[in-house]
């Protein structure tokens, strides 16, 4: 049996909602743009999805950040099967010089030298100690690695989830959510009354609830897991 696809492009999803509520064609373009905010919104503070793909990482340890990314996630580096995850380093410097319009780095300023290590043993040893560390110039769009150059990591981040030269497929669970919010923007277009306004941005709120509610809540067979991997048969330490 064939069923509907888990995806909608987004310029069917605005046709399908000018169909439901019998709004004119000519309105396409604006509620378009309603949509298109509303799922930057959902991708980057309500939704669990990421990409994940390999970068380089440059004989500086620099990495140049996608065009799309929008919030870091994650930088790994593969270990016996799993995942590694690089420790922020807020303190890190992340300039750089130019010799003869050549971009380097002066150790002198601190640039490029390896970040000295805590104590991970004995009398005042303490966690958080790593062999990798970075740190995030947003102004740049530049992540700068300590412990790791000239190789590949892989960065785990989030985009805006629109595609510019493409078609932008959004999940069929945030339909709903996506509804709502261009029915309260419409209505801020030409209000009614305040009371509207704040009935809309209500219902909005509730379709948001409901989305976060699906992504994010962990599954019955999720939480047994979690629990059965932090039992142990003695007493630890």
């Amino acid at each position: 049996m064939a069923h509907t696809s888990a995806v909608t492009e987004i310029s069917k999803l605005v046709d399908k909602y000018l169909f439901k509520y019998e709004l004119p064609q000519e309105r396409y373009f604006v509620y378009l743009q309603h949509a298109c905010d509303c799922y930057r919104e959902i991708c980057l503070r309500h939704s669990n999805s990421f990409i994940t793909t390999k970068i380089a990482v440059s004989a500086l340890g620099i990495i140049e950040m996608p065009t799309d990314m929008v919030r870091f996630s994650y930088l790994f580096v593969p270990i016996r099967g799993e995942w590694w995850s690089f420790t922020q380093k807020g303190r890190k410097v992340t300039t750089t010089t130019i010799t003869a319009g050549v971009e380097g780095q002066d150790s002198e300023m601190g640039e490029g030298v390896d970040v000295d290590d805590d104590v991970y043993f004995g009398l005042g040893g303490k966690g958080g100690v790593n062999d990798y560390y970075l740190n995030i110039d947003w102004t740049a769009r530049r992540i700068f690695c300590d412990g790791f150059k000239s190789d590949t990591a892989v960065l785990r981040y989030v985009s805006s989830g629109l595609v510019v030269s493409g078609s932008t497929y959004v999940p069929q669970q945030c339909e709903a959510t996506m509804d709502a919010y261009i029915n309260w923007r419409k209505e801020m277009i030409n209000p009614r009354s305040m009371s509207m306004i704040q009935y809309l941005e209500g219902l909005y709120k509730e379709e948001i609830k409901k989305l976060r509610i699906l992504n994010f809540m962990p599954s019955k067979d999720e939480i047994c897991d979690a629990w059965d991997s932090a039992t142990t048969q003695t007493v630890q330490r």
